[in-house]
């Protein structure tokens, strides 16, 4: 699973639910990585996050959905954040709030958010779905 030859398989991050929280204290509860194609599985326990980027936040390995598009690397955590960039990508107009800097579409890279990608960002858009529901 670590190892870039050995990582085919899609794995899952669960947190460890240890009683009522705050949203503060959930973000650093320990987690769980297990693979879904094999059995390997190993623990977080209140470390350094790195948020922002193709790797997952708590164990550091790349995400299982990213796609090569316009000369950069689209990925997405899960299929919420993937239909969130697909119907950005796809929306004929697209109003802006006032305080554009608190909105996820803000932190969209340029390049995603550029008419003249729209058509490959749907098509990498796409492909990652079908990879989701298992037909690649």
């Amino acid at each position: 699973m670590l190892r870039e030859a050995q990582r085919v398989g899609l794995a899952r991050v669960f947190p460890i639910e240890t009683g009522p929280e705050k949203l503060n204290e959930k973000l650093f509860a320990p987690r769980r990585l297990v693979c879904l194609s094999c059995v390997y599985r190993t623990g977080w326990i209140a470390g350094e996050l790195r948020i922002g980027a193709s790797y997952d936040w708590y164990f550091w390995l790349p995400l299982w959905l990213q796609i090569e598009c316009c000369g950069e690397t689209l990925w997405a955590y899960n299929r919420k954040h993937l239909e969130f960039i697909e119907n950005y990508v796809a929306a004929k107009l697209r109003e802006r709030t006032p305080n554009t800097n608190k909105s996820l579409a803000s932190r969209l890279p340029n390049w995603i958010k550029r008419a003249k990608n729209r058509g490959q960002v749907l098509k990498a858009v796409a492909r990652l779905k079908e990879k989701l529901n298992g037909k690649t």
